[in-house]
């Protein structure tokens, strides 16, 4: 069942291929991101079949189309999750391949622009490029998942700002609900996507940030900012982009 569904996934891509021709640049290059995506994840999972992971975990399951189904939405919510912090190197890839008069942007944006804080999002951000040596910076994560090896938050993010800024750099870390109560000792904060966190909690910590005058910004954002395509993300928000070019 496990190939049969890994190989649907490769399959149904076809479809949105055969869909974008005639289309133009940008669905055609959209259904090759699909195409893409499903590879990606069929790859990863047919390499983690190979332990027998899956089949302890969903044999148990006594009708065969109530396991196919958990196994597909399985595949797909986990291929996203794995793929999700690296939205924005894929964004740098596409950015590469499409034309500057196609608008561009990307999740991290516009899920922070929901959640109201885009504006000190991107001024946080632009905050990198004045870290000095021996400056504190703080990485908070919304969720508790279990530490990965190469972890984005412990591990990943940490190494991309001491790679782009030069300096060196304290970092300290929280997750879950757990924020410190004192933060004037920290030059910027990092968060995550904040998606497991509510719009009163976001709004209580960009609030509690901007009142000690700490800046503040996502590790989408701060993604974008470090590899360079921040500024042709932001066009479609122009208000957002003449500020950060100040």
């Amino acid at each position: 069942g496990l190939y049969i569904i890994l190989g649907s996934n490769i399959g149904t891509c076809i479809t949105s291929l055969i869909a974008s021709v005639g289309t133009s640049t940008n669905a055609r290059r959209t259904a090759v991101i699909h195409l893409m995506f499903n590879v990606i994840g069929v790859t990863i999972f047919g390499l983690v079949s190979i332990s027998g992971v899956f089949t302890k975990m969903f044999m148990p399951i006594k009708s065969p189309a109530m396991r196919i189904a958990l196994l597909h939405t399985f595949f797909n919510v986990t291929t996203t999750i794995v793929l999700l912090p690296f939205m924005n190197l894929l964004v740098k890839f596409v950015s590469k391949i499409v034309p500057e008069d196609i608008p561009l942007t990307s999740f991290s944006i516009l899920f922070v622009r929901y959640k109201g804080g885009l504006e000190s999002a991107v001024h946080g951000a632009a905050t990198l490029d004045k870290l000095k040596d021996g400056d504190k910076v703080l990485i908070s994560e919304g969720c508790t998942h279990h530490r990965q090896c190469e972890d984005i938050g412990t591990v990943k993010m940490p190494k991309w700002i001491k790679e782009y800024t030069g300096k060196d750099l304290q970092f300290e870390f929280t997750s879950g609900t757990e924020f410190p109560e004192e933060i004037s000792d920290y030059s910027l904060i990092v968060h995550c996507g904040a998606c497991m966190l509510n719009d009163r909690e976001m709004k209580y910590r960009r609030t509690f940030a901007d009142s000690n005058g700490v800046p503040m910004t996502n590790y989408g954002i701060a993604i974008a900012y470090m590899n360079g395509i921040l500024k042709r993300s932001l066009a479609p928000f122009p208000d957002i982009l003449k500020m950060l070019n100040k």
